[in-house]
């Protein structure tokens, strides 16, 4: 998941009760990590990742109505990863509905 805050949390929640298994938070280079994930998952500068982002796919949990998003996509895609996906406003919302 590239994206730490509200909303990686919100589908970080929703995917453990699915039981699927996210591998990483992910962040720009030069971003301060967070001290704390959800469920201690790890997080990483994109570029210290340790897993093959060329395999990988990538769910973007930075709201659309963020002005930077394309920025955050182009940064994926320079890494490989072929496989970007962006959360919906309407997903972050139904994920804040389940979690009331």
């Amino acid at each position: 998941l590239y994206g730490a805050g509200d909303a990686g949390t919100i589908f970080t929640d929703l995917c453990r009760r699915e039981g699927k298994d996210i591998k990483c938070f992910l962040a720009s280079d030069g971003q301060p990590l967070p001290n704390e994930t959800p469920y201690g998952i790890p997080a990483y500068n994109i570029g210290s990742c340790p897993y093959d982002l060329s395999t990988a796919s990538v769910l973007i949990t930075i709201s659309s109505r963020y002005k930077k998003l394309p920025d955050f996509v182009k940064i994926v895609n320079e890494h490989g990863t072929k496989h970007v996906m962006q959360m919906s406003n309407e997903l972050f919302h139904a994920g804040i509905g389940e979690l009331i």
